[in-house]
């Protein structure tokens, strides 16, 4: 049966919202930050201390021996003692920190300054006793930071969803790598330099590894892929050996190196590790399972008939983070907490002395020189892993001359133009589907950026029902359809379930213009009834659109209860097949998917995950579990690329419908004929950009780039800047006000001629 669960009680609502306001307004004065590197040098603060937060992301020791402790729904820490502080300083109480709690990220640069990753704000910079913000409206490429490097010779290296900024204190600018360089489409989740700062190495989330030369911009960066399966008619995920030769997946979340060059890979299919291009892998103890529970099991018989499990095997195959210590390898798993390995050797595990039980996430190790190690874990706050033999601490002076902030000058808009005339355009498919990148920005205010041709709001009818609110224009008809896969239990289905029936004061919860709330619900596979090695059931969606059109689809994935028990562990692959009408699950996954990307990490914010679809009438959609509690996903959006090609034949009663009064500038109203040369050239290659695989990966570095140069060099096309802002999704407070006022005003209009929603 469908479950409607009561919304959370309204004063629990407010005092969260409250609590971190007390913290941030907070202040007096003492003595403590004078002696930080970058901090205040005459008065300075009283801290502000509060409970160490349990969910954290990061954890990086300073050359003062601080710990600094980044958290989700916690924020930015500094710890001077954790085996013996009770309380932490919230080092957002200092001037200039955003208004957020979810931070993902923190490294120290070798001028003492301090960057701190936001989960939708791009990354803030601390010195001077004063934060400064740097993110898309500014240099960065990216919202969603994921990890933070710096280097002994000036250089800081920022990972988001569109590749790698890189600061360079030397000359005090700033470069981007991105697809166009030669990274693959969507996010990097790890990086760190090697030792001579002069190699940058990637774990992409998608793409498999990839080195970086950062003394040169060019296109010859090193990439490094693995099968997207394995087997005999795409039998697996997964490599069917314990260990072997090259990368076991192409699904990273961490990268390490040591002093010797040597590199660590941690991935969802073990670690892979090696040199100069030259890796194995070792995947985990519940390889065997995994393979057991294969929904094609038939196809790896031979190998799973010949396997047999080691005892050097990994503790599990999903690996959160690997570290490169003075102590060896330390590697942290998403349920068996972590362990430590020979570095030389690391399918050799070391012994640790009474190491305490973990079964939250570890997402992080910090070693202090007195020899104590800690591990930062996704529930269980920081905590003491061991005690290794001490080292000295580098000398650090007793005063140093506070650094300035970081600039704000990005690259050269223009240089994004010469690295687009580099790229080898081939011959394309008729039919295709590519990854267009993620929105970490709009959270639930779909209205005006997405579903502008069709909208299916996931369980969305509460409380009457959990059925879907299903929208979109007439002159689109597009069919769009969900259920679970062929592999799952007798009887089993698609299930709808609503978390909050109200939530109206969260703006990641997606809003439901009909009834002028915003509910949090779902369609989910029913895989907490599976064990978590079962392959399946997944979600897959079938939609059927006119394939003379060029679509943008948009899936919205809010892991609203993602901090509570083995919700956590969601982490998702996409996958998107053509197909047709009638043509069964089984036979469809038997082919190449079109594209793959994948959606983790959704619990601090929403994210839409975005696609382009090309020639055909049919494409299916799978969300792979892969060892997930289950799939969950909220909303499903389909527009045009560009919806200037055919806005003004949708009848203007349907536009305000469909986007509630809160529309995008009209492309034909941004003057693109008084464009200067290169601003022509940046315009033409915009919306040539659909028409192949590397111009519409390249969408997202292009339209930021196009933003700039408009915005800076033609400031009379205000209203080009405003459309490209709008498609970037670059929000001010200003919009979400506007939003706000245009969404009350369609509400309103609603209740006069529907005077009996107003009690939903």
């Amino acid at each position: 049966m469908p479950h409607v669960c009561s919304p959370e009680p309204i004063f629990k609502r407010i005092r969260a919202a409250i609590l971190p306001l007390l913290v941030l307004t907070a202040s007096c004065f003492c003595t403590a930050c004078a002696m930080m590197p970058g901090g205040p040098t005459d008065a300075a603060y009283t801290p502000v201390l509060v409970k160490p937060p349990k969910h954290l992301t990061d954890v990086c020791v300073s050359r003062t021996g601080d710990l600094w402790v980044t958290a989700e729904a916690g924020g930015v820490f500094r710890v001077s003692d954790p085996g013996t502080q009770t309380e932490w300083e919230d080092m957002r109480a200092l001037p200039g920190f955003p208004a957020t709690d979810h931070c993902t990220a923190v490294c120290e640069d070798s001028q003492g300054r301090i960057w701190v990753g936001t989960a939708s704000l791009g990354v803030q910079v601390f010195c001077g006793g004063e934060w400064q913000r740097y993110d898309r409206d500014t240099v960065l490429s990216g919202s969603h930071i994921h990890d933070l490097a710096s280097s002994a010779n000036g250089l800081t290296a920022v990972a988001h969803e569109c590749g790698v900024s890189v600061y360079d204190s030397r000359n005090d600018s700033w470069c981007d790598y991105s697809v166009l360089n030669g990274l693959p489409p969507g996010s990097v989740r790890g990086v760190c330099f090697g030792n001579n700062g002069n190699t940058l190495h990637c774990a992409t989330e998608s793409g498999g590894y990839v080195g970086i030369d950062v003394r040169k911009k060019t296109q010859d960066a090193i990439t490094l892929t693995a099968p997207g399966t394995w087997g005999r008619g795409r039998a697996a995920l997964y490599p069917p050996t314990e260990t072997g030769i090259g990368l076991s997946s192409i699904f990273c979340n961490g990268v390490s190196v040591d002093r010797f060059g040597r590199v660590c890979i941690a991935g969802l299919n073990g670690i892979s590790y090696g040199r100069d291009g030259q890796f194995r892998f070792l995947q985990g103890r519940d390889l065997f399972a995994k393979m057991r529970d294969a929904s094609r099991k038939e196809l790896i018989r031979d190998e799973y008939a010949a396997f047999l499990p080691s005892n050097l095997a990994l503790k599990e195959s999903y690996v959160n983070c690997v570290y490169y210590g003075r102590h060896g390898l330390w590697i942290g798993y998403r349920t068996k907490g972590f362990e430590l390995r020979d570095p030389d050797s690391p399918e050799l595990p070391e012994c640790l002395e009474n190491p305490p039980k973990i079964d939250r996430p570890v997402r992080a190790f910090a070693e202090l020189p007195d020899g104590r190690v800690f591990c930062a874990t996704y529930g269980a706050g920081l905590v003491e892993i061991g005690r290794m033999k001490p080292f000295k601490q580098p000398q650090v002076a007793a005063e140093m001359n506070s650094p300035a902030h970081p600039s704000h000058t990005p690259a050269d808009p223009v240089s994004v133009l010469r690295d687009l005339r580099n790229v080898k355009y081939d011959g394309e498919p008729e039919v295709w589907a590519r990854y267009l990148g993620e929105d970490w920005v709009t959270k639930g205010d779909w209205p005006g950026h997405y579903g502008a041709r069709k909208q299916v709001l996931c369980a969305m009818n509460a409380p009457m029902s959990t059925r879907s609110w299903d929208g979109g224009v007439s002159n689109a008809p597009i069919t769009v359809n969900g259920g679970i896969g062929p592999h799952r239990n007798q009887g089993d289905s698609r299930r709808s379930w609503v978390d909050w029936v109200q939530a109206d004061d969260n703006r990641d919860v997606l809003l439901q213009m009909e009834y002028g709330h915003r509910t949090q619900s779902e369609w989910n596979d029913n895989g907490e009834e599976y064990p978590r090695t079962f392959e399946g059931p997944d979600l897959w969606l079938t939609l059927i659109m006119n394939p003379e059109e060029v679509w943008r689809l948009s899936l919205y994935f809010f892991n609203s209860n993602g901090r509570i028990g083995d919700n956590v562990e969601r982490d998702y692959i996409i996958e998107i097949y053509s197909s047709f009408q009638g043509e069964s699950l089984a036979d469809c996954v038997l082919k190449k998917p079109l594209c793959t990307a994948r959606v983790a990490d959704f619990a601090s914010g929403g994210v839409y995950k975005s696609f382009v679809l090309r020639g055909s009438s049919c494409y299916r959609v799978r969300l792979v579990r892969y060892g997930s509690l289950n799939v969950i996903l909220n909303g499903i959006f389909l527009d045009h690329l560009f919806e200037e090609q055919d806005v003004r034949d949708i009848p203007e009663e349907d536009r305000i419908a469909e986007q509630g009064r809160y529309r995008a500038p009209r492309w034909y109203d941004c003057g693109l004929d008084e464009l200067d040369e290169t601003g022509r050239e940046f315009s033409e290659r915009y919306f040539a950009a659909a028409d192949t695989e590397p111009g519409t990966a390249a969408m997202p570095v292009l339209r930021l780039a196009f933003y700039r140069y408009v915005r800076e060099n033609l400031p009379e096309n205000f209203n080009l800047a405003e459309r490209l802002r709008w498609d970037a999704a670059l929000w001010t407070d200003d919009d979400r006000t506007e939003f706000d006022a245009a969404m009350k005003e369609y509400w309103e209009e609603i209740l006069k001629d529907h005077p009996e929603r107003a009690s939903r």
